[in-house]
């Protein structure tokens, strides 16, 4: 959503009454609306920093050859370039445009000493934050996490101590990302449900995220998480948060880009 990509930021410089010392944006610059490539230009050519979506992901395998994405319609824009077809925006992805994207981190972390250099002296005290496009598995470091974590996972599913009379409510001893196939202990038992895993959160970092526009804006009271999808390509709302003060700054979706689903 390129148009309200430009409103959430002026809106944001207006709320913040300076220039940022960095924009940095949670993924799926891609697929999310229309102009992808304007957004990727854009962002390219203002030296914002970005992290890797699964969107981004599937955009850079058509870019690349993937030859089932590319058969596809939705992908078609992605090869207007190589084609020599311009757009209605006269915009197109370029060779350097795809270089950018393939480069991008899937994570990014502030340290905790350039976030308290910009906060105020009566805010609360800084930790590091890192940027995912989708999450993380508590309880697993950071360089433990898979790729098809930090770009697609929503929930968790607790992994209890098991107990003979299991009632759910035996100890915790770890999480897995729902959905992936992760063998069991013999002492280990799969909880009944699964949770958000922003919930079950707990550091060592606090992180930023996005990808689950279903559930839109996700707040807890313990302020390890936050996430900022809330479906601007549905027709909702963009969102962002100035750090380290955590305000959130919305934009009305100018138009229902796409039905949800």
């Amino acid at each position: 959503c390129f148009d309200e990509l430009l409103l959430l930021h002026q809106t944001a410089l207006e709320e913040n009454g300076a220039p940022f010392r960095y924009v940095i944006l949670v993924g799926d610059l891609c697929m999310k609306g229309p102009d992808s490539e304007k957004v990727v230009r854009y962002v390219r050519e203002k030296n914002w920093l970005a992290v890797r979506g699964n969107h981004d992901n599937a955009v850079l395998g058509a870019a690349l050859g993937d030859s089932s994405r590319r058969s596809k319609k939705k992908y078609k824009w992605v090869m207007n370039g190589e084609n020599g077809i311009a757009n209605n925006n006269q915009v197109t992805l370029s060779d350097d445009d795809v270089m950018w994207l393939a480069e991008l981190p899937y994570t990014l972390t502030i340290p905790a000493a350039l976030l308290q250099a910009d906060s105020n002296e009566s805010s609360e005290v800084c930790l590091d934050t890192t940027i995912v496009h989708a999450g993380l598995v508590p309880g697993v470091e950071l360089k433990d996490q898979s790729i098809e974590t930090m770009v697609t996972i929503r929930e968790v599913d607790p992994i209890y101590k098991h107990k003979e009379n299991f009632n759910g409510k035996g100890t915790l001893l770890r999480y897995t990302r729902h959905g992936a196939e992760m063998p069991l202990a013999k002492n280990e038992i799969r909880g009944d449900r699964p949770v958000l895993w922003a919930s079950a959160w707990q550091g060592p970092n606090q992180v930023v995220f996005g990808h689950d526009a279903r559930r839109g804006l996700q707040l807890f009271d313990t302020k390890w998480a936050t996430g900022l999808d809330t479906g601007a390509v549905y027709g909702k709302q963009l969102t962002g948060i100035i750090l380290p003060d955590r305000r959130l700054v919305q934009v009305d979706a100018l138009k229902e880009h796409s039905p949800v689903g």
